[in-house]
């Protein structure tokens, strides 16, 4: 019998290697199961399902018969990566999206992006409330930690729980964040697996991971914890390894990494992105081509241009986070600090008067009377949000120290997430509370913008603290601007009462 070439075989068919990434994604199903039960079965069966029947009916047609199992894998991959609180439909729908996306860029070696990526970029863009959650250390709900540490600071979190039980819940997977991506041991299991059986580089996320790290160094008192939060991990050992839309060469393969970990790092450091795993990795799915251009095999080719490779990332990637940082920076001003007089009579009526007005800890008092008496203060300030623009807020406070009324009037937080503090139902329960009372999170925060609402607290709270420094036994004598003020002063004997000329002399 004669043999036609190609005459040199591998086991490697796309087929067995989309059996080996499933067993390898086995451990993470497993944990995702045992520390988030139902809900993380829905919604691996939502995405799974979905894009196996998505993935029939592309073949369909394009009349394509290959049975390589490609799609259950995106789709498992797609639901570990999304937080626990993903309703069923909407895990259904990144699947469709996933496994269309594949198709219609050709279908399976012709898609430039990766799919499950690309399937959790739409559900970030269409459903944030449910990909954006914020919880706590330990909770059920989340996308990821890394935005607590981000935001609310890595130090409280360990010193809560004390370090030994951090890193111990960090390994095991027993904390905030996608379904399959918390625990290091369930993906080192993978990655140990895929490596074994030859089906992914060793240096993948050693190479991803590392520049993380180095990065992270300049930034951050403990850069290990930024370099595994936040779906790093996960993404190293399963989807940056995607064959499809890496690189061909290994030299390739190694700038591809470097220019991921670099766009990672930027996006989540210095835009208003949680984390940056999703736009980092298809940041350099956008630049594979280029890359594969530049990193040619030797056989084909005399040298590596690495200069110009180095040259065209370098510049690339400075330009993708430039843009990024120019369009999600807002600048921390402070909202103009003004009365707005509709919320004013909302809140005390028309007749009541002030003069001058108090300014203390960036925040402005504006005592107010009526008929000669003390009916309040109308308060004006900002609170720093979960993003970079300022939220702004009247106050009403009556002379018990306790709120009367509350108005958001400045806010651009997250859509059906943080800016639910702009309904008046979140705003009137704040109505009759003073400064002991404590932050409920159940009753004051919303699911998935705890940060938010909380921080407010901490904002109104001190706003009473100072309330009741300056009027702790009537309006005190200062203006913020080293004036007297019209005030009363509450007298010793209640038939006797003492007068205040406005200018800090008393007179009897």
């Amino acid at each position: 019998m004669i043999k036609t070439a190609p005459y040199i075989s591998s086991e490697n068919t796309t087929q067995n290697i989309m059996i080996e990434v499933g067993i390898a994604l086995l451990p993470c199903v497993a944990v995702s199961i045992y520390f988030y039960g139902i809900a993380a079965v829905k919604i691996l069966l939502g995405t799974v399902i979905f894009s196996f029947f998505t993935e029939i009916f592309w073949q369909n047609i394009k009349k394509d018969r290959m049975r390589d199992g490609s799609g259950i894998i995106a789709g498992l991959i797609l639901g570990l990566s999304l937080p626990s609180t993903t309703p069923f439909y909407v895990a259904g729908i990144g699947g469709v999206v996933a496994i269309s996306s594949k198709y219609i860029f050709g279908g399976l070696g012709k898609n430039l992006f990766n799919p499950a990526i690309l399937g959790r970029l739409f559900l970030m863009i269409l459903f944030p409330m449910y990909l954006y959650q914020v919880n706590n250390f330990d909770g059920t709900a989340g996308v990821s930690l890394y935005p607590v540490i981000k935001y609310g600071g890595l130090s409280k979190i360990i010193s809560d729980l004390g370090e030994p039980l951090f890193y111990r819940d960090l390994i095991l997977g027993n904390r905030l964040g996608s379904i399959g991506e918390s625990s290091m041991i369930a993906v080192f299991l993978g990655y140990v697996y895929l490596v074994y059986k030859k089906t992914i580089r060793w240096e993948c996320p050693v190479i991803l991971l590392g520049t993380i790290y180095m990065l992270n160094n300049f930034v951050s008192p403990n850069p290990f914890v930024n370099m595994i939060l936040g779906g790093g991990l996960f993404a190293s050992v399963f989807i940056a390894t995607d064959p499809v839309t890496s690189p061909y060469t290994r030299v390739g393969y190694g700038f591809y990494l470097m220019l991921m970990g670099i766009l990672i790092f930027g996006i989540t450091e210095f835009t208003s992105q949680p984390t940056g795993i999703t736009m980092g990795v298809l940041g350099a799915n956008l630049m594979v081509p280029i890359v594969n251009r530049y990193t040619p095999n030797r056989v084909f080719a005399k040298s590596y241009p690495y200069i110009k490779l180095l040259k065209l990332i370098s510049i690339s990637g400075l330009a993708i986070m430039g843009a990024l940082y120019v369009i999600t920076y807002e600048d921390e001003k402070m909202i103009p600090k003004g009365i707005n007089y509709i919320n004013l009579r909302k809140y005390f009526g028309s007749d009541v008067e002030f003069e001058d007005k108090i300014i203390e800890n960036g925040f402005v008092y504006y005592p107010l009377k009526k008929d000669d008496l003390n009916v309040g203060t109308y308060v004006v300030g900002d609170s720093k949000g979960y993003g970079k623009e300022r939220i702004g807020f009247d106050l009403a406070v009556d002379t018990e120290h306790r709120i009367k009324g509350l108005t958001i009037t400045h806010e651009k937080e997250t859509w059906r997430l943080g800016d639910q503090i702009s309904s008046s139902y979140w705003q009137d329960q704040w109505i009759g509370r003073d400064s002991s009372y404590k932050f409920n999170k159940e009753v004051d925060g919303f699911l998935g913008a705890t940060y938010t609402s909380k921080n407010l607290h901490r904002t109104f709270k001190k706003i009473l603290k100072t309330h009741e420094g300056l009027f702790g036994s009537g309006y005190s004598e200062i203006d913020g601007n080293g004036g007297a003020t019209y005030m009363e002063k509450a007298a010793t004997d209640p038939e006797e009462t003492i007068d205040i000329d406005g200018k800090g002399g008393a007179t009897e």
